[in-house]
């Protein structure tokens, strides 16, 4: 009995409601008599059989206009991929007009200052002499990629070049591009020159592994204090005049270079979690790898190496050790070679990527290949550091 007694105090304030919005409605074309005759006539024009046909076709054009552009703009762009590789020219101009449609507000930056970056920046072409470098968020909302160039370090015969992936927040890759780049040029300006060669390049290696662990601590010290659980890869290679290299890599950026056959030599090796070395490194100390997608470090981190995450780094799960490997660079003549986070790696391999680079005309190799990578579905912040050599760079390089 309660249950049909509320059903009919719920049917009546129903009623009752409706009869206030019918009595609100039966009286609108007496309170608004112009906006009364402009429905009416609309509903008028509406029922008409021609109005009809043409709205339909209308929708009809619409549709078809952007599932044409949806199959013909992949299309286009492999076309003018092809024709860059093939014949070292962009079809579309070079402000990138094709790349544009995914990469709004390029800032291209030509002949700048000794020390460039892309902070600021979402997507940045860069250029000065033989190096180019292409920065892209791609598909991400935020750009967390960082690239430095330091051609020339004044009163040395070193250059600097790096790139670094954050993850988590811009907070650890941002401290780490900006204190680690600084510290290392103030370094390498009191390295000792006039050594055996041996000794410089040990120098140089000793200092690199140095200034990244110290670096690192300090990013631990402050993401604490700020409540930062962010980390960032780093890859540094240092040359030294022009001919020696020495590449420290933490995480899962990697550093490619070409040999004259246009295959791939490691200048790096990437820290994944599966790999056997780090998957043991990581049990040992307590900890686990799980499968989320990629694999994982505890289930989170996809890089089992890294500066900053202050979470994963209390049990040692996550290191900042970096790998260093020096090469003289002479051995290989290489035309180029490439430092990329794994916004490239994730779809393109390195032989591939040396393949493409070594058809394509220096000054568009790293736009070509950041344009490759996306098309193939890369999903991440893409950023491509490539340094070219001409032939003649070799005939004429003396120890």
């Amino acid at each position: 009995m309660e249950d049909e007694f509320e059903d009919k105090i719920v049917a009546e304030i129903f009623i009752a409601h409706m009869r206030i919005f019918s009595k609100f409605f039966g009286d609108f074309g007496v309170r608004f008599p112009l906006v009364s005759y402009f429905l009416h006539y609309l509903r008028l024009l509406a029922c008409k059989q021609e109005v009809i046909l043409v709205s339909v076709a209308l929708l009809f054009v619409v549709i078809l206009l952007h599932i044409t552009d949806l199959w013909t703009s992949p299309i286009l762009r492999r076309f003018n991929f092809s024709a860059a590789v093939n014949f070292g020219v962009f079809l579309s101009p070079p402000s990138l007009k094709t790349a544009q449609q995914f990469f709004k507000g390029v800032n291209n930056h030509v002949g700048e200052p000794a020390v460039f970056s892309n902070v600021g920046h979402e997507n940045v072409e860069y250029r000065d002499g033989n190096v180019e470098v292409t920065a892209r968020k791609g598909r991400r909302l935020t750009m967390e990629d960082r690239f430095t160039v330091v051609n020339n370090i004044p009163g040395t015969a070193f250059s600097l070049y790096a790139v670094f992936d954050g993850h988590g927040g811009n907070f650890a890759v941002d401290l780490v591009h900006s204190t680690l780049v600084k510290r290392l040029q103030a370094r390498l300006s009191d390295v000792n020159e006039g050594g055996q060669k041996s000794e410089v390049l040990s120098s140089v290696s000793k200092l690199l592994k140095q200034e990244i662990l110290d670096v690192d601590s300090d990013v631990i010290k402050r993401g604490k204090a700020v409540s930062s659980f962010s980390g960032s890869t780093a890859l540094v290679a240092v040359s030294w005049k022009g001919r020696h290299l020495v590449v420290a890599n933490v995480g899962d950026s990697r550093g490619v270079m070409c040999d004259s056959k246009g295959s791939a030599v490691p200048l790096s090796y990437d820290h994944k979690p599966h790999q056997e070395k780090e998957k043991r490194r990581i049990e040992e100390v307590g900890g686990f790898i799980s499968f989320n997608g990629v694999w994982r470090v505890q289930g989170v981190l996809a890089t089992s190496r890294a500066l900053g995450d202050f979470p994963l780094k209390t049990k040692g799960v996550v290191i900042a050790e970096p790998d260093i490997l020096t090469f003289d660079l002479k051995d290989w003549e290489p035309p180029l070679f490439i430092l990329a986070s794994d916004g490239l790696w994730d779809t393109v391999t390195s032989d591939e990527a040396c393949r493409i680079a070594s058809k394509a005309n220096p000054g568009s190799r790293s736009q070509i290949l950041a344009e490759h990578a996306f098309d193939k579905g890369s999903t991440d912040n893409i950023c491509v550091l490539l340094v070219n050599f001409p032939s003649s760079f070799w005939e004429n390089t003396k120890e």
